[in-house]
């Protein structure tokens, strides 16, 4: 039976050039990463707590060509390799820690920028903070993240920021969301 291992490696070693060798070695490798952010959302405290108010969050900043497993596939081997894409697959989200008037519904929008501030945002559904808190409930944005793809490949690097209204107030509210990424590789030469 070794013999007749032996002979198949070398015929498939044969039957291929060089220049078929080395396109092999050289494919494109395709790396799946998350990334998570804690946005912390406060509002203000109006008059009448049945008033609708709008709130912001604090920015979290991703770069994702500091990920570790990327720059250890861009730097292996000889040389330096290069990102063919980037691709943000899926949002995953939840409210978490809220605090505030236990009858407020936010609505909002995830906006992701780039470095140039290109802003592309994601609505999110109509949601009992209080509840989703009490519930743990995630929710999912699979929207077409197309426009800031484009933009992500050239720059690596994301921000992301929390915005939208609640119908009651205050709320003070954290949003724990993780970002699902594919990055294609083409590694250095070996």
């Amino acid at each position: 039976m070794k013999p007749l291992k032996f002979i198949i490696i070398l015929l498939v070693f044969f039957n291929f050039s060089c220049d078929e060798i080395e396109e092999l070695l050289e494919e494109d490798i395709e790396v799946s990463i998350s990334f998570q952010g804690l946005l912390e959302v406060e509002s203000e405290t109006l008059l009448n707590p049945e008033d609708q108010v709008e709130f912001n969050s604090e920015a979290a900043t991703y770069n994702i060509l500091q990920d570790p497993e990327i720059a250890e596939l861009l730097e292996s081997g000889s040389g330096t390799g290069e990102i063919k894409k980037i691709e943000i697959t899926q949002i995953r989200y939840l409210f978490q820690n809220f605090e505030g008037n236990s009858d407020a519904v936010a609505t909002g929008v995830f906006q992701l920028l780039d470095p140039s501030m290109f802003i592309q945002g994601f609505e999110t559904v109509q949601t009992n903070l209080a509840s989703a808190d009490q519930n743990n409930s995630l929710y999912t944005i699979d929207g077409d993240f197309t426009e800031i793809n484009e933009r992500l490949t050239d720059s690596g690097s994301l921000i992301i920021l929390f915005a939208g209204t609640a119908s009651d107030n205050p709320v003070y509210f954290d949003v724990d969301v993780t970002v699902f990424v594919k990055v294609t590789i083409t590694p250095p030469d070996l």
